[in-house]
């Protein structure tokens, strides 16, 4: 779904598409993802293609059982090429996290 030049841009950072897809693709001993759930907000049309604003709710439990938490809001930019739709760009526009017991105020989570 990621476009040939699909670039992430994180806070601190950008990221280009392989980049991105190595960071993903690797266990890592201190810490394993138990939840990431997703909810899109907003989807605007644009010139040539759609804008959607995401939710990201994310876990992650350490190997000690302590668990640290992530909001983000992002932004990811969506074209349509012969039949597939294709992520072309995602950017982070807010986020926050909860470290050291400490969990996020939300009846959901």
């Amino acid at each position: 779904m990621l476009a040939p030049g699909f670039t992430i841009q994180q806070p601190g950072r950008k990221l280009t598409r392989q980049e991105f897809i190595d960071g993903i693709s690797v266990d890592r001993p201190d810490g394993k993802l138990t939840r990431y759930n997703t909810t899109v907000l907003t989807v605007q049309s644009t010139a040539d293609g759609w804008v959607a604003i995401i939710q990201e709710k994310v876990e992650i439990e350490s190997p000690g059982g302590n668990k640290g938490y992530s909001l983000r809001i992002t932004r990811a930019g969506w074209k349509q090429e012969d039949n597939r739709w294709l992520i072309t760009y995602a950017e982070t526009i807010g986020h926050e996290n909860w470290t050291g017991g400490a969990k996020p105020p939300f009846t959901d989570w």
